[in-house]
């Protein structure tokens, strides 16, 4: 079974007044004017937006793929080949990778966007250079308190502090590798990473040299995968990039909840739903 997340908006009721000529006016519900904590709302489901288009994606890719991998045995040596039928083996999606990259993007925003609610909130004045801190350190954790997250109050840089990569919270941790190498080195990459098993014990001639055998390839699964800064993917525990996204976007609710019903605006509602693979 494959989990996936819905993330479902809220919707508002509008009172009209009884006048013989509607006019209707489309406002971003809170306003600039004062701090309100529904704009990292807002942030956050564009980026579910990009991540649902993303899942929406992924089957499609699934489908064209093609590539098998052919294993074969020489006769004389014993030395297995592996050779493919096609080049998307290890293949970046450009397009995957684009929803992906806007997906960090808004979730990166929504982040900071909170942190500087927080702040306008607590002191009254729009701050300056303030950012939800991504911090592997402890022994830095001050100084970037002191740079991002100036005048936020202490209770909310407790609970921030306690989220930090430097505490071991994988989601931060990914959202912060993977915002960073997004913005500074180049966008995120995922690719589409096929395995198999090989079975040893059935061979077929192959039709093009008397020399090797075919063996047979059973169990073949292709995983979408962030591909790592060195091109090494560990087969053994790949970063799949659904799971890596679905993680992130947990966090940031289970930070934002709390902080949107203080502020009176609606939670975001999260449904889980099971699909069969």
């Amino acid at each position: 079974m494959k989990e996936t997340l819905q993330v479902v908006p809220t919707t508002r009721q509008i009172q009209l007044n009884d006048r013989s000529i509607l006019e209707l006016k489309f406002v971003p519900e809170g306003g600039g004017e004062n701090p309100t904590l529904w704009w990292a709302a807002q942030r956050f489901m564009q980026g579910a937006k990009r991540f649902q288009e993303l899942e929406l994606l992924l089957p499609k890719v699934l489908q064209q793929w093609n590539s098998y991998p052919r294993v074969s045995r020489n006769v004389l040596t014993g030395q297995l080949t592996v050779s493919l039928v096609g080049n998307d083996f290890l293949h970046a999606q450009s397009e995957a990778a684009a929803l992906a990259s806007e997906s960090l993007l808004h979730f990166r925003a929504a982040l900071d966007s909170a942190v500087y609610q927080l702040s306008w909130k607590n002191t009254g004045n729009r701050p300056k250079g303030t950012a939800f801190p991504f911090c592997n350190r402890s022994d830095k954790w001050r100084k970037r308190v002191h740079t991002d997250l100036k005048g936020v109050a202490d209770k909310y840089v407790s609970r921030i502090a306690q989220l930090q990569p430097f505490n071991g919270v994988s989601w931060t941790t990914q959202l912060g590798l993977l915002s960073n190498r997004d913005k500074h080195d180049q966008q995120v990459q995922i690719a589409s990473v096929y395995s198999c098993q090989v079975d040893m014990k059935q061979e077929y001639p192959d039709p093009t040299r008397s020399d090797l055998k075919i063996l047979q390839v059973t169990n073949a699964q292709v995983a979408f995968v962030f591909v790592p800064p060195d091109r090494k993917i560990d087969t053994k525990n790949p970063d799949i990039a659904t799971d890596v996204l679905i993680d992130i976007m947990r966090g940031i609710v289970d930070f934002l909840n709390p902080l949107l019903e203080e502020d009176h605006v609606h939670p975001i509602q999260v449904v889980q739903t099971t699909n069969p693979d």
